[in-house]
């Protein structure tokens, strides 16, 4: 869906301009789950440095022989969970992003609820539209679908978009890049 597609968006009051500052704060300050994938990566180097070093000194340690089994299950445990842990353990931030993305939407598609609701709503959904942990930047949405489904609330959230693009720098969702609707 290219901009000329997509309805020119609302004008935002004084106002409205309020109600999605104070909602962008919010959820500024109330951060998404911290990514928990690095800690795995800790663990499965912790298990694979246990494997290497053990065998070597499992000899000078008293009961070093009799430990071994016991070690080496231990250490490969550490090692399988910890990549198992790293690939998994990195999408809490993602659920939660997605999770609100949702909420968002079904606010926006009832088309119930009084402007303030829909603009806090409007706002999340911008928001939470990229993910940004560790290393990378994911969408958390297809756009062209989104703007299906927002109907009637298009242009709200193309004026609020517009907005946190001009005022806070945020990424643009919908808009491609074009910020003047």
């Amino acid at each position: 869906m290219s901009d000329r597609d997509l309805p020119h968006p609302e004008h935002l009051t004084d106002g409205d301009r309020l109600v999605v500052r104070e909602a962008r704060r919010e959820i500024v300050e109330n951060p998404l789950p911290a990514s928990r994938g690095p800690l795995g990566c800790l663990v499965a180097l912790g298990g694979g440095v246990i494997l290497l070093v053990w065998p070597a000194v499992a000899d000078r340690i008293p009961g070093g022989g009799f430990a071994a089994p016991f070690v080496l299950l231990s250490a490969t445990l550490l090692l399988l969970g910890g990549i198992v842990w790293s690939f998994f353990g990195g999408s809490t931030g993602r659920a939660a992003a997605g999770a609100a993305v949702e909420a968002a939407l079904r606010q926006l598609e009832s088309g119930d609820g009084d402007r303030e609701a829909n603009l806090r709503a409007a706002t999340l959904l911008l928001t939470h539209a990229y993910v940004t942990q560790g290393p990378t930047t994911t969408g958390t949405f297809d756009p062209v679908e989104v703007s299906g489904r927002l109907g009637d609330a298009r242009p709200l959230v193309l004026a609020v978009e517009r907005y946190l693009v001009e005022d806070v720098g945020a990424y643009p969702v919908f808009q491609g890049g074009a910020t003047d609707g």
